[in-house]
């Protein structure tokens, strides 16, 4: 579906962005608007995903929305502490990002793609926001 496609991409281009921004050695202010940003679009794209939940039918519904729960107290913990200067955004987060992101996409949505395209086999149409 287009729409979680654009969402995953914006969420890649931002963890690269982080990547490179701490690797030129940016200013925590960059780093940490850039991760406030990574966590505004990836609590959008769990929200809609979540709301596609029942549209196709998703057997896993409450096992994807009990993980999505974790990472987004994960990530409300992070971005509090990044938010605060107790924590800098590293390459340690970074890697814990990449990792993170890696099995969302890979792994636990490879069954709700599955879901998707059943439910819209052309999901190029569907690409209004949720």
């Amino acid at each position: 579906m287009a729409l979680l496609d654009a969402q995953h991409r914006a969420m890649t281009d931002l963890i690269n962005d982080l990547h490179q921004a701490v690797d030129g050695g940016a200013d925590p202010e960059v780093t940490g608007k850039l991760f406030s940003e990574l966590v505004a679009v990836t609590v959008q794209h769990f929200a809609t995903e979540e709301a596609l939940f029942p549209e196709v039918h998703y057997p896993e519904a409450d096992h994807h929305r009990a993980w999505h729960h974790k990472l987004r107290k994960e990530l409300a913990v992070l971005a509090s502490e990044v938010a605060s200067g107790w924590r800098k955004v590293d390459t340690d987060l970074i890697d814990w990002l990449k990792g993170w992101f890696v099995n969302h996409v890979v792994v636990a949505d490879r069954p709700f793609a599955l879901a998707v395209r059943g439910a819209f086999p052309d999901a190029s149409i569907r690409n209004q926001a949720l």
